[in-house]
């Protein structure tokens, strides 16, 4: 009696030992039994063994009874908070992650990290940075200056990932281009930034730069009747017997 066997919706017409099985199953007439049709099921393989309902399923994927479907297993991805609504293959995906349907995972959308270049190939959550200066750092997902390949720097700020602090008043931080600027215009005697160096200012005429002191020296050596700069000054000299110092012209 087809009554008596799972999965039937009754004796097939004009037969006497073959039951009609309900939709998603099929009729063995060698068991004489309704066996879940596994190749109607996306991402199912193959029947479970010892069993006539339940599927074996691929990969990240898991047999869910009530459902009677191969749903991916979600909890087994990272960055992912579960199943979405309605489907067998899409995880809902942590913010700033976007699921991937062809590889199934979560994607960190490098597209939202400031100064990133796109995934680094072969991961999921790995952005390239823009500048050689920086690096990705995992745990707080940005691209986080190095600060110690930046000349004239005493550490990054504790509350800051792209910002790195000067070692003196003399020099600012620049955010566009990662380095700590000379501020030629806070330093006396000067001209301005040179073109060709990051931390040496264009002296005025008659002085020479100082790179250990950042200071526009006068040159004493160039003026006659002297000896030598006075000391705990930048553009004063020492002038020999019977001469003095005339700081407005700068000579003895």
């Amino acid at each position: 009696m087809c009554s008596n066997i799972n999965d039937t919706t009754g004796l097939a017409s004009g037969t006497i030992n073959t039951c009609v099985c309900r939709s998603g199953f099929y009729w063995s007439s060698s068991t004489l039994q309704c066996i879940r049709n596994c190749s109607l099921i996306s991402y199912a393989t193959q029947l479970t063994a010892g069993s006539l309902q339940k599927c074996d399923c691929q990969t990240k994927f898991l047999w869910a009874t009530g459902t009677e479907n191969c749903l991916i297993d979600c909890t087994s991805l990272t960055n992912n908070q579960g199943l979405t609504t309605n489907t067998v293959d899409v995880c809902t995906c942590n913010p700033t992650f976007a699921w991937n349907t062809s590889q199934l995972v979560c994607i960190r959308q490098c597209q939202l990290v400031a100064h990133s270049t796109g995934l680094v190939s072969g991961t999921t959550d790995t952005c390239g940075c823009s500048n050689s200066l920086l690096l990705w750092d995992g745990t707080n997902a940005k691209c986080v200056v190095q600060c110690s390949l930046i000349n004239h720097n005493l550490g990054r700020p504790n509350s800051s990932w792209d910002t790195c602090t000067c070692e003196t008043s003399d020099f600012l931080w620049n955010t566009s281009i990662f380095h700590c600027d000379l501020q030629c215009g806070q330093i006396s005697d000067n001209s301005g930034l040179s073109l060709t160096a990051d931390d040496i200012c264009v002296c005025n005429d008659k002085f020479i730069w100082d790179s250990t002191n950042y200071r526009c020296l006068v040159k004493c050596s160039e003026i006659a009747f002297t000896a030598g700069a006075k000391s705990g000054t930048t553009n004063q000299c020492n002038c020999l017997n019977n001469f003095v110092w005339i700081q407005d012209t700068l000579v003895c």
